[in-house]
């Protein structure tokens, strides 16, 4: 193709060679007319035949060397031409024989027969989609199925694209001067129109779901009243055409999808970082929770030892008093008998004065072996004592086992308090992304207002007490080892409180402290005993 492309070049210079040497010829005296007419010398012929024939041979002389420079010109610009010819052949030789190599390899018709099918289905398919569009376009549009949300931003977007259209007519001034009027005007026949706010050359339309929800509203009835503000307005721009309402439907509902995909995303990320937060404590909560289940199996078992101690302290109470009263009821049929000897021993003669002085012998070897009134008085005394005692140690475990079953009380409603948190950590964690606020059902100023309050009663000073006795029953400890000891188990705890509780334990006789060098010791008034 390029040889052939060639050759028309070389064919096409010769013959232009061939035209040169002819036009060079055809410049000879023969044609003296040419000359003058392309310089343009001579527009009139001489009357003197004399002077046309001097006018004539200078004439000819220019026109050839013209002619001569022309096609010099033509020449150089015809083997400039053919060099750029040939330099674009040689560069796009390569492609060509490529492009040829390809449309030989091509099969035919069955490419185009395939691709004639395909455009055949897609034309159906996209006129079948066409006249569903023209038949959904044809129906009239129900407001009331439309949701709310949708309704605002399709409202506010229609009336803004109004405005617009006025700003190119009116001035701002005068524009929102129209809206003002305009809104006044339906205000007298139509309710709803406070929910079309125009604020700042905007229209903002607010409130509308909250109040179509609470059924205060509704849709059509709003829908009315946007259709009269609608015309009204648009009677100020005459040459306005407005965007099918479908249209602005269709926009409006991806814009409000959008919204709540990011505001969801915004929500689930704020509650995402809220919940490692929220379950470390739970897990806190949960390990002083076993803590105090803990204590307080240990407190019932104690209140069980306790009792079972205090029941043989009654039984031999008991017995000690029943021994009691039967060496007073011996006291007093022995002193009955002495009165009767003694009267038996006035009224008898002289004589037989012997058998009752062996009697009473008898009577004072067995007084001197019984314990004597004093005795009786200091025993008396000393079960006196040990009943107030026993009364006062009674007392202090009744209201051991009253703390115990408040603290237990306590554990059993944190127990449940946390169960609750679970459960809304649950329900934060499944918490839906369909557009409803579920999100918000659950505020995290709640939860964490919910977890204080467990966290104060889970350390109550019972609590703290419950854990003294705890630490005490290991030995004696000084204040400050004990003041360790509860932070590291429970939370930290300041010195001035520590020594209150220590010193109200101390006043109930809880434990006792005694000086061991230059510390304090302080232990259960049990082990003291011991």
């Amino acid at each position: 193709m390029s040889s052939e492309i060639v050759a028309g070049t070389q064919a096409e210079e010769n013959h232009s060679h061939e035209r040169g040497s002819d036009s060079y010829d055809n410049t000879s005296p023969e044609c003296p007319d040419q000359g003058r007419e392309f310089h343009g010398i001579c527009s009139e012929e001489p009357d003197d035949p004399c002077n046309k024939q001097d006018m004539e041979a200078p004439s000819k002389v220019p026109c050839y060397e013209e002619l001569e420079a022309r096609l010099g010109f033509f020449e150089r610009r015809f083997e400039e031409l053919q060099a750029k010819v040939n330099e674009g052949l040689s560069e796009h030789e390569g492609s060509l024989s490529q492009i040829h190599d390809e449309m030989s390899r091509m099969s035919g018709q069955e490419e185009f027969r395939q691709l004639r099918r395909d455009f055949d289905i897609f034309s159906k398919r996209l006129r079948r989609i066409v006249r569903a569009e023209d038949s959904l376009s044809a129906e009239t549009l129900d407001a009331a199925k439309v949701p709310p949300d949708v309704l605002e931003i399709t409202y506010a977007k229609t009336l803004n694209d109004l405005y617009a259209s006025m700003l190119n007519i009116f001035g701002d001034r005068e524009s929102s001067q129209i809206v003002e009027d305009t809104r006044d005007k339906v205000r007298q026949f139509s309710a709803g129109v406070d929910f079309f706010r125009f604020e700042n050359g905007v229209f903002l339309v607010k409130g509308l779901s909250d109040a179509v929800s609470s059924k205060l509203v509704s849709i059509k009835q709003i829908h009315a009243t946007y259709i009269e503000l609608f015309k009204i307005l648009s009677q100020a721009v005459p040459n306005y055409s407005s965007q099918d309402f479908r249209s602005f439907v269709e926009t409006g509902s991806r814009e409000y999808t959008v919204q709540k995909v990011v505001s969801h995303e915004r929500s689930i990320e704020r509650i995402s970082s809220q919940l490692s937060g929220l379950a470390e404590e739970l897990t806190n909560l949960t390990e002083n929770m076993q803590f105090m289940a803990e204590l307080q199996n240990n407190q019932l078992e104690d209140a069980k030892l306790y009792s079972k101690g205090i029941e043989g302290i009654q039984d031999q109470i008991k017995s000690i008093a029943k021994a009691v009263n039967l060496h007073t009821k011996a006291l007093r049929k022995l002193g009955k008998d002495i009165e009767e000897t003694r009267s038996q021993a006035l009224t008898a003669p002289g004589a037989p004065m012997q058998a009752p002085l062996q009697d009473m012998a008898l009577i004072a070897e067995s007084l001197s072996l019984k314990a004597n009134r004093d005795e009786m008085m200091l025993i008396s005394e000393a079960i006196g004592s040990f009943r107030e005692e026993v009364n006062e140690t009674l007392a202090n475990m009744q209201q051991q086992i009253q703390r115990s079953s408040e603290d237990a009380e306590k554990a059993r409603l944190a127990h449940a308090d946390i169960l609750k948190v679970r459960e809304d950590l649950e329900q934060l964690r499944s918490a839906p992304t369909d557009g409803t606020n579920r999100v918000q059902d659950c505020p995290p100023d709640t939860v964490q207002d919910a977890v204080e309050g467990i966290y104060a009663d889970a350390f109550s000073p019972g609590h703290i007490e419950q854990v003294i006795i705890e630490e005490l029953s290991g030995g004696p400890v000084t204040l400050k080892q004990l003041e360790g000891q509860i932070g590291s188990m429970c939370a930290p705890i300041g010195a001035d409180e520590l020594s209150a509780i220590v010193d109200r334990m101390e006043q109930s006789q809880l434990l006792v402290s005694f000086k061991k060098g230059r510390y304090t010791y302080f232990t259960l008034r049990e082990l003291a005993n011991v």
